[in-house]
């Protein structure tokens, strides 16, 4: 007996400022199974695969305006993002620094968060175990 896989999502990450928004728009809307991925690591930020906070609040503005359509967003958090998630409860700082980046998150879109708490997305591994 043969069985077909059926996918739920597809995920497409690295979306940055060298891409076009409207382009994202466009096939978001003509294919609802996929879902980008946006990282996000403030000592990268503007660099190959971390679009700037400029970009992503276009992004959203361009979402917004077509509101019968609903793109997936999903915010892959990396560096100091990851550390301040993991750290939410024994640090005050850290706990605001997370809470208004995860408001803002939101409010552009997202509705996935993926916590990449890996050391080469820049996360103090030693606090993991």
């Amino acid at each position: 007996m043969t069985s077909t896989a059926k996918l739920s999502a597809l995920g497409f990450c690295g979306a940055d400022d060298s891409v076009n928004p409207r382009l994202l728009a466009l096939i978001g809307q003509n294919y609802p199974l996929v879902e980008f991925g946006v990282l996000f690591r403030p000592d990268k930020e503007g660099q190959p695969r971390y679009a700037t906070k400029n970009w992503v609040s276009n992004l959203s503005n361009i979402l917004s305006k077509n509101s019968n359509t609903k793109v997936r967003l999903a915010a892959h958090l990396c560096g100091s993002y990851v550390n301040d998630f993991l750290s939410y409860g024994a640090n005050d700082s850290a706990k605001e620094t997370i809470d208004l980046f995860l408001k803002q998150l939101h409010d552009w879109g997202f509705r996935r968060v993926q916590v990449n708490a890996t050391a080469v997305n820049g996360v103090f591994t030693e606090n993991l175990a």
